[in-house]
């Protein structure tokens, strides 16, 4: 997929207030793991998704559209996040439901942060994918806070823990290197094809 146009279009509280049906990649992952500064870099773009030191800030679906032709789809982030529980709950609601409802979902992008092993809520998440069938990629960000001598451990320690097998494809990333670009879009356009599309 090369990138002729992208912008913000609105944000959603669920797939009903979609504006229109096309192909959705969502990216989710715990607050602060680097959801929007993953989607503003393989975009090419500085401020698109909006970024915040603040965990939370992301509070619905937020739809990006590409080329006319395809949405990322932005989600709350789970886990800690400086809201109240009630906030949260409505949060876990819109994802939840988000996951659940949506007839376009073409792949999951679940991010994790290379520097620590993946989450309990993490691995709920992989768990969640596998039991409704949504295809998903693991993405390791924050890659540069590692080191290239031990991201291959921290690699096999991200398998492990979330159980994936030597097939499951992890993309290994840092938007300070722009690391990962072209492993997400061969994660897309292989989806695109499928579709008949060439994004």
């Amino acid at each position: 997929m090369k990138i002729i146009d992208a912008k913000y279009v609105t944000s959603a509280p669920d797939v009903e207030h979609f504006p229109q049906s096309l192909p959705e990649f969502v990216f989710c992952g715990r607050s602060n793991v680097g959801k929007s500064s993953f989607i503003n870099m393989i975009l090419n773009r500085k401020n698109l998704a909006k970024t915040s030191s603040k965990p939370g800030k992301t509070q619905l679906l937020n739809l990006f559209l590409i080329n006319n032709s395809v949405y990322f789809v932005d989600v709350p982030g789970y886990g800690y996040a400086n809201v109240s529980k009630s906030q949260l709950d409505l949060f876990a609601k819109r994802v939840n439901g988000y996951f659940r409802d949506s007839k376009n979902l073409k792949c999951a992008f679940l991010l994790v942060d290379a520097r620590h092993d993946p989450t309990k809520l993490d691995i709920q998440m992989v768990d969640y994918c596998r039991q409704y069938g949504i295809p998903h990629v693991i993405v390791m960000t924050k890659s540069d806070g590692v080191g290239t001598t031990k991201i291959y451990s921290r690699v096999k320690a991200t398998r492990e823990v979330l159980g994936l097998s030597k097939d499951d494809k992890i993309i290994v990333s840092s938007t300070l290197k722009k690391m990962g670009v072209d492993e997400a879009f061969e994660v897309i356009d292989s989806y695109l094809e499928e579709e008949g599309l060439n994004g």
